[in-house]
């Protein structure tokens, strides 16, 4: 009969297949949805509603190293162990970390294709502004923050951006003005209860987006000579 010592030390059984996918996959979902608020705005959870990804070059290595540290615990999972849905659910996963790694080593957006950076602010400021999640405020105060995020994410394309593709250029410009007649023109109506604090975060995003614009049209797109295919 084991003693009360000894069965103090016995170490404790470790955790099934399934659950150890299961915490896989809940802290990829957590550690995802943070990283990239604007998907998370589009997913349904708006915890995040007032921020961009960091897009900076920093931004890309923390995000390829999450991309990184998951594949390998995904490596290390017994997926023969796991149900039919699970071992879909890992496969898919799977995918997706491969495809994003592409994308960051491969493809590059933030550094060729100006669509990285105008669709990303097209995404992120279209559901706070058309859809009807939450309360009229939060969508506000959401909104200000993400208006006041665009300077930032206007610096880091001017950095970033090498030699894209002509076409990509061209529909990055029609894209952007778009954004300043959005941001221009149909905040105050949208959200008649903004004030001047939506006045105040529309002026400042307009003159970042108008920056953007001139730096597209009159620097960008004189040296937008890579192909547009792959390989």
């Amino acid at each position: 009969m084991p003693t009360a010592s000894s069965a103090r030390s016995t170490p404790p059984a470790p955790p099934s297949a399934e659950a150890a996918w299961d915490a896989l996959a809940r802290d990829f979902l957590k550690q995802y949805l943070r990283l990239s608020p604007v998907s998370a705005t589009s997913a349904g959870d708006h915890r995040y509603d007032a921020t961009w990804p960091d897009v900076t070059i920093e931004g890309d290595a923390r995000y390829r190293a999450f991309l990184v540290d998951t594949q390998a615990k995904l490596s290390k999972l017994p997926r023969g162990e796991l149900d039919l849905q699970r071992q879909i659910d890992a496969q898919i996963l799977e995918n997706e970390v491969k495809s994003g790694l592409f994308e960051l080593d491969e493809l590059k957006p933030h550094e060729q294709n100006p669509l990285a950076y105008t669709e990303l602010l097209g995404e992120g400021l279209d559901p706070l502004v058309n859809r009807s999640f939450g309360t009229g405020a939060s969508r506000l105060a959401s909104l200000l923050g993400r208006l006041d995020g665009i300077a930032a994410v206007v610096a880091t394309a001017k950095t970033r951006l090498a030699r894209p593709t002509k076409v990509s250029t061209e529909t990055a410009i029609k894209q952007n003005f778009g954004l300043i007649q959005l941001v221009e023109s149909e905040l105050a109506t949208r959200f008649p209860e903004g004030g001047q604090a939506l006045a105040s975060s529309a002026k400042r995003a307009v003159v970042a987006l108008r920056d953007l614009q001139r730096f597209l049209e009159h620097d960008l797109l004189a040296r937008s000579d890579s192909s547009f295919r792959l390989g």
